[in-house]
């Protein structure tokens, strides 16, 4: 018995010869059975690494993306928008991909209404990409013009920039 133990604590590189020896072991207690294993070889081949799968952060698995410039969207916020009402589903949209600060800063033309007139910059504009996905699939959905969906984004980032002046002064 020393023997077997002996071959359980071997280090890893001496497994074969462990087994090896482990086997001699067993046929010798079990004298029957050394004829079936007596015609045996066994290899031992490296054991192939089978590829890593892309491991998807819960992030990854509760988004989805739309449009050619694959802009996320919640997964629970699309599956809740109504799509029988283009303006309600481009608003659902809006809120699903931007948040309200970048609503109520941001429009879709870039210019921004100050005490000096107007202010064209890029620092003002939505992400023109996102706000294309936006219109394409809302466009698609609802099969409205984009001129009309692009008028509700300017809406709404104007509704939600008057709602945050508003909570401001009270």
């Amino acid at each position: 018995m020393p023997v077997i133990s002996r071959a359980t604590q071997t280090e890893p590189a001496d497994r074969l010869a462990a087994i090896q020896l482990r086997l001699k072991e067993l046929k010798s207690a079990l004298p029957e059975y050394t004829d079936l294993t007596a015609n045996r070889v066994v290899k031992f081949l490296p054991k192939p690494i089978p590829e890593r799968k892309r491991l998807h952060s819960k992030k990854e698995r509760s988004t989805i993306f739309i449009g050619p410039n694959l802009t996320r969207v919640d997964r629970a916020a699309y599956q809740r928008i109504n799509w029988d009402c283009y303006s309600l589903a481009t608003r659902a949209l809006l809120d699903a991909v931007f948040d309200k600060q970048t609503l109520a800063t941001r429009n879709i033309s870039g210019i921004k209404l100050g005490s000096m007139g107007r202010m064209r910059s890029t620092d003002y504009i939505l992400d023109p990409l996102k706000v294309s996905d936006i219109v394409q699939l809302v466009q698609h959905k609802c099969k409205v013009s984009e001129t009309v969906i692009r008028k509700i984004i300017s809406i709404k980032c104007s509704d939600t920039a008057n709602t945050k002046r508003f909570k401001n002064i009270i």
